[in-house]
């Protein structure tokens, strides 16, 4: 029973009608506020952001708004009742998403043509967007605006493109500096640049996984063509070109996808709200109010929760499987036919796997269920068939190419279905399966999961260190106690409710439990893979705030389980102060471009202390252009301008294939790295340590097993952090021999009177 007219807002409780343009100014002067509070030059800092944002912000824009256009062109067509503006981005985000690696694995994003291949479908789309993004925005000016608590989320969003803006490498702690995105994320479409088409290359495993995300960081990239490869003039090309202009824009258009994100999780729940309300049942002082002040904090939950910061500012892509699961929870409400609700699922959800292959449980299992629940039996057979075909074929392209250069279409996994001549599967043997496949599950007890998912553990890779591997990560602040208490609220209203309202209900809750339960027993129970909760979380902690029959309380519930997350963030932001690259300020690297972390600016002349050089860095200024170079331990070699090799610890290294054919031979193994053109290696000794402890590490390259070749048949260039990290050169017999008999030879230093006599050499 309804007790208010809802036909025209009230002016003391809705903000201004352009709220579209409110918004986004608002978002625009929190990132400037961030950046200024919280940067070690505020003038150079919120002068950079603008810089940044003027100078790649455009490129995942068009790339977006192309995106929408093509979700209204297909909504139109294939579910023209389904009216949804999120929707509508969602489907043309899987669209582009899906050319845009087809378009990269033929090559046509590839070499000269490449940014003009790549400038045609952003203009079409952008073509077919005219005309519904004028509807939409003339439709704001007169519509109801939205409960002013959405204005909650802004300074989140701002706060993730301030972040965006700083040059990866740099944020977050929790992240080892987006180690990630250094790695694969962001290294492989600049390899795929150099190639000249997205394919797998044998040294990086992820590069077998979908890559569909990673491909629309190499298409807005080549939006602004970008030098395709460098000279000794020039060192950056592709995405690091022009200070890393690509490098910013892959983390604005995931920053970008954050934020619809958390928009369409507020539209989904305000929904849902909405429905319940419409349906009778429970007294509201104000139905349309209470749902968008429901939206208002899903959408704020989902923004400011620090996971949500933190991955969203990153080249990662975690932020389009939770965008493609707000967008099942709209489509699962809306008003469909049964076959055109399984479609709208089967794309979103494929879209989801071809950013990240995890969603096919966190997103597909749930997904499924939902739609069996909601779906009339005698109705359900031939969507579900259309559906399976429809969600295959938006992998298929992936499944292709790896089938084509592994014989296994879901390489690396499944190696016991697609097993090679040695047992392994692909080009790997089967104790790389075995490394990997260890390293992506637990083999704990139910105890031990449990136990793990809720307390501080060691950390395998730092025994001295304990994390929270699950639940209770800081950077989940409070989301799960607030949706216990939330499940316990909605309790005293549950007869009230409508059979809608309680079907919506269990449905987001069961999903919740369902996602919980494969984190346990399918993962390796790492936090930020609970990451897909989030959006059925903080749906539920809306619907319960929002069916209070009380605006006062509905206010007061914004203040302050908003306000909880986004003290948590400010927090976690705070602490990047100490933990952060170099004890730095927070945000503190948004004025530094990509020559800053290469080191070309000291080859220019800027002064530098040689001693606080990166290896990147010094390795780049202080060698001459063409030296080639043998990665060993690291995997991020994204700042390197040398030609160089390097393999993830899954792949196998160079030099663990050369030290089996010369079985270990200290004097063979530098002569047969010499041979194939390696004048230097880089052992980080530090990462092979940690991945030893782990059980991530060939054995061929533990610590023991370098330590006679290191100490007989090299000679060290340079070494960083005491050992941590040392620049070898091997040696040929005759050098080494040389370089002792000079030893020999060299008259020794006078020991200190009554001091220990110092070691030769």
């Amino acid at each position: 029973m309804h007790t208010a007219d809802t036909s025209a807002p009230s002016p003391g409780r809705f903000f201004i009608p352009k709220f579209p343009a409110a918004f986004v100014g608002f978002t625009l002067l929190s990132a400037v506020v961030w950046t200024g509070v919280a940067s070690g030059n505020p003038l150079g800092g919120v002068l950079a952001l603008v810089f940044k944002l003027v100078t790649s912000a455009w490129m995942p824009l068009l790339y977006l708004i192309a995106c929408m256009g093509v979700g209204v062109a297909i909504l139109r067509r294939l579910a023209p009742t389904v009216a949804s503006r999120a929707v509508a981005v969602c489907v043309g985000l899987a669209a582009m998403l899906t050319l845009t690696h087809l378009l990269g694995w033929a090559g046509l994003l590839g070499g000269a043509k490449g940014s003009f291949v790549a400038w045609v479908p952003v203009l079409a789309g952008a073509a077919l967007a005219w005309k519904p993004a004028s509807r939409w925005w003339e439709e704001a000016k007169t519509a109801p605006s939205p409960s002013r608590w959405w204005f909650v989320v802004a300074p989140a969003f701002g706060l993730m493109l301030a972040a965006a803006c700083s040059t990866p490498g740099w944020l977050w702690s929790s992240e080892f500096g987006g180690f990630d995105a250094l790695s694969y994320h962001l290294q492989l479409p600049q390899e795929w640049i150099a190639a000249g088409r997205i394919t797998p290359v044998r040294h990086n495993v992820y590069s077998f996984l979908p890559s569909y995300v990673e491909a629309a960081f190499l298409h807005c990239s080549m939006l602004s063509f970008p030098p395709l490869e460098g000279t000794e003039t020039n060192w950056s090309f592709g995405l690091l070109a022009r200070e890393g202009q690509g490098l910013i824009a892959a983390q604005l258009l995931h920053a970008f996808i954050a934020m619809l994100a958390a928009i369409a999780v507020g539209r989904a729940a305000s929904g849902v709200v909405d429905r319940i309300l419409l349906a009778g049942g429970l007294r509201s002082d104000n139905p349309r109010l209470a749902a968008s002040v429901a939206g208002a904090i899903a959408a704020g939950l989902s923004a400011w929760t620090p996971w949500s910061v933190v991955v969203g500012s990153l080249a990662y892509n975690e932020m389009v499987v939770l965008l493609m699961a707000a967008g099942i929870m709209i489509a699962l409400t809306v008003e469909s036919t049964p076959m055109t609700r399984w479609l709208l699922v089967a794309v979103l959800v494929g879209a989801a796997c071809g950013a990240k292959l995890t969603a096919i449980l966190f997103l597909g299992v749930p997904a499924a269920v939902a739609l069996i629940a909601v779906t009339p039996r005698r109705e359900m057979v031939k969507p579900a068939i259309v559906a399976t075909v429809v969600g295959a074929l938006m992998l298929a392209p992936w499944m292709a190419r790896n089938a084509l250069d592994t014989g296994n279409p879901v390489f690396p996994f499944a190696a016991g279905v697609f097993k090679s001549a040695s047992g392994g599967t692909g080009h790997w043997t089967p104790d790389q399966v075995e490394r990997f496949s260890s390293s992506h599950r637990f083999d704990g007890s139910l105890t031990d999961r449990l136990r793990f998912s809720v307390l501080a553990t060691p950390d395998p890779g730092n025994p001295q260190n304990t994390v929270h591997r699950g639940l209770m990560h800081p950077q989940w602040g409070w989301i799960f106690a607030m949706f216990a208490l939330a499940i316990f609220g909605l309790l005293p209203r549950w007869n009230a409710m409508s059979r809608f309202g309680r079907a919506s209900v269990l449905l987001l809750v069961g999903a919740v439990l369902i996602q919980f339960c494969l984190w346990l027993f399918a993962t390796h129970i790492q936090s930020r893979f609970l990451l897909p909760l989030l959006p059925c979380v903080a749906a539920v902690i809306a619907v319960c705030v929002g069916l209070v029959d009380a605006h006062n309380l509905r206010s007061g519930a914004v203040v302050v389980l908003v306000g909880t997350q986004a003290f948590t963030m400010y927090n976690v932001l705070a602490k990047e102060h100490s933990t952060g690259k170099g004890g730095a300020i927070p945000l503190g690297a948004i004025p530094a471009g990509a020559t800053s972390f290469t080191g070309e600016m000291y080859a220019r002349g800027t002064p530098v202390v040689e001693a606080m050089l990166s290896p990147e860095q010094w390795l780049n200024v202080s060698l001459r252009g063409g030296t080639r170079i043998l990665l060993v331990g690291d995997s991020a070699p994204l700042y390197y301008r040398h030609p160089l090799s390097y393999s993830t610890t899954w792949d196998e290294n160079p030099l663990a294939r050369i030290l089996t054919e010369t079985k270990g031979d200290p004097d063979a193994t530098s002569a047969a790295v010499r041979k194939e053109g390696y004048e230097f290696v880089l052992v980080n000794v530090a990462e092979l340590t940690r991945y030893e402890r782990s059980g991530f590490l060939d054995p061929r390259l533990s610590v023991v097993s370098l330590k006679p070749w290191m100490e007989q048949s090299v000679a060290a260039a340079h070494v960083w952090d005491g050992g941590a990290r040392l620049l070898l050169r091997p040696l040929l017999v005759e050098e080494r021999d040389a370089i002792r008999a000079r030893q020999r030879e060299a008259p020794q230093p006078p020991a200190p009177a009554g001091g220990p006599t110092p070691p030769p050499g």
